[in-house]
């Protein structure tokens, strides 16, 4: 398939652009920033500019497209609430014109985020059919795209699903993440032969969190063989708090720090989701193959 991926040049896009190639398939890009190093071909502009969308679905004329491009970072969210809407809400609009009018047999998988389904205390796992009940900036304009993702499936018939993923990180997540600021810090520390402090936020939330070449892989099966019309959430099954993720950060690296609570970095107790797996096993035979040891011994050896 030939492959319209937007946010490509992001982290998650190029990975995603790896797995894409290694399967056969023939990924081009689209971003809003030059990435000479991009290994396929890239379409450089604004993830809000329609008719250049138009345009470009028009001159490639793919077969599938993977709509990565968001601003990505919640706690960002609160900083430009017009930004954040803007990008992941009229952006998302602005893709599924394009490939309704321009390549209306394509195949789409918008990706949105566990975060719509807010933080309920559930005793068993959510399905794709539990509400949708965001509880921050950034989870309502992706609850917005999903949302719209679904409405042009049934609405226009386009043949598009939604991707639900809980966090996922991976070798080259940026710094402004929790785990790679964690390791980057944790790294100094052993560094300095164990000595200083660790700078960390809210401890007792807790997360489910994947790796991201786990992830790209089932969006690489959904575009496969993914039911249009349909979402489908993407999790590891297993959460644990902050503290616990440290503290094996902590133990991989052979460090002991002393933790340094940092108002900065404070945020409210919540939790992810626990989800059902069920539709994406059932459709792809996805699982979940690289346990977070190994991706916190990757990213510790980068």
């Amino acid at each position: 398939m030939r492959v319209l991926v937007t946010g490509a040049a992001g982290f998650v896009g190029r990975y995603a652009i790896r797995e894409l190639q290694a399967a056969g398939h023939s990924p081009v890009g689209f971003d809003r920033a030059p990435a000479p190093d991009l290994p396929c071909p890239l379409v450089t502009g604004d993830i809000r500019d329609a008719p250049l969308l138009r345009d470009t679905v028009r001159r490639i004329q793919p077969d599938a497209g993977l709509h990565l491009a968001a601003i990505a970072f919640p706690p960002g969210a609160g900083e430009d609430p017009l930004l954040m809407a803007s990008v992941n809400v009229l952006g998302t609009v602005a893709i599924c014109d394009a490939f309704r009018l321009e390549a209306p047999r394509a195949r789409l998988l918008v990706v949105t985020s566990a975060r719509v389904y807010g933080s309920p205390s559930s005793p068993v796992p959510l399905d794709e059919e539990a509400p949708l009940a965001p509880d921050s900036y950034y989870a309502a304009t992706k609850a917005s795209a999903d949302l719209l993702a679904h409405r042009y499936a049934h609405d226009f018939g386009c043949p598009f699903l939604v991707a639900r993923p809980h966090n996922h990180t991976g070798p080259g997540q940026p710094e402004a993440y929790a785990i790679p600021s964690f390791i980057r810090q944790i790294l100094a520390l052993r560094a300095q032969g164990g000595r200083g402090s660790l700078r960390v936020g809210n401890m007792e939330s807790r997360r489910d969190f994947l790796d991201v070449r786990d992830v790209v892989r089932a969006y690489r099966l959904l575009l496969e063989r993914g039911t249009p019309g349909c979402a489908y959430n993407i999790a590891s099954g297993h959460a644990l708090t902050i503290g616990e993720l440290i503290a094996r950060i902590a133990h991989l690296a052979g460090v002991v720090p002393h933790l340094e609570t940092d108002p900065s970095r404070m945020r409210p107790t919540d939790a992810s989701a626990p989800l059902d797996l069920r539709r994406i096993r059932r459709d792809t035979g996805w699982e979940p193959r690289i346990p977070l040891e190994q991706t916190l011994r990757d990213m510790l050896s980068v």
